[in-house]
């Protein structure tokens, strides 16, 4: 029954685009360094990363441009990104392996089969930008960051680990902000002094005149 529960909503929608050449390449070529099967027992990050190293996990990365960016910016960080979509995967891999990214893992899966994988308080961050706004009200059901979903995530972080959600829709930022504020351990914090590098889709919403919403939460136990 809790499986059927956690796939009430998905991580993604198939809007799958033809792989260029170049990005079924990087899959062929560098998935077997760089990339991640669902296991058959729950991780061990030490063993993966070969370090102790704090880690952080990227939920849809879309072509991986920021998560690269942030793994090369900070080395003693290890990176796990998670995304379904073939391109996107192909694309952060050659960024990956152009920089011959140590700390960073990518996985071709749909988070939610993912999920039940990752140890409870292992996670020093979890961050998902710019996940699909289903803007018509009949659709707000399909948006991924739900109070169900955000707790399932919640268990996976370790006590001050932090939840960074990112939209440039109005609307769900406000969706966003009373899901989090439901749930009794997180607590929000500034982000003036926060920075990161923007996301192709941020960049998108930016040229379509929309705003940016950024929401930093801190797990409180």
């Amino acid at each position: 029954m809790e499986e059927k529960k956690l796939r009430t909503v998905r991580s993604y929608v198939r809007r799958e685009s033809r792989l260029t050449s170049a990005q079924q390449r990087a899959l062929d070529e560098f998935m077997p360094q760089w990339g991640l099967t669902v296991p058959t027992t729950t991780f061990d990050f030490r063993s993966i990363y070969g370090n102790d190293n704090e880690v952080v996990l990227e939920i849809g990365f879309g072509p991986g441009t920021s998560l690269v960016e942030q793994a090369i910016a900070e080395p003693q960080t290890n990176f796990l990104g998670v995304e379904i979509h073939g391109p996107g995967v192909g694309s952060c891999l050659a960024g990956v392996a152009k920089n011959n990214l140590q700390n960073v893992r990518v996985m071709r899966e749909d988070f939610m089969d993912v999920l039940p994988y990752i140890p409870d308080n292992s996670l020093q961050k979890i961050q998902i930008f710019f996940p699909d706004p289903w803007p018509k009200k009949r659709h707000h059901k399909r948006r991924l960051i739900q109070v169900e979903f955000v707790v399932d995530i919640t268990y996976k972080l370790k006590s001050q680990g932090i939840i960074h959600l990112a939209t440039d829709w109005e609307n769900y930022a406000a969706h966003m902000v009373n899901v989090l504020n439901r749930i009794g351990n997180l607590q929000q914090f500034s982000t003036e002094r926060f920075s990161r590098p923007k996301t192709k889709f941020e960049i998108r919403g930016e040229k379509l005149g929309h705003g940016v919403w950024d929401f930093l939460y801190r797990k409180t136990e």
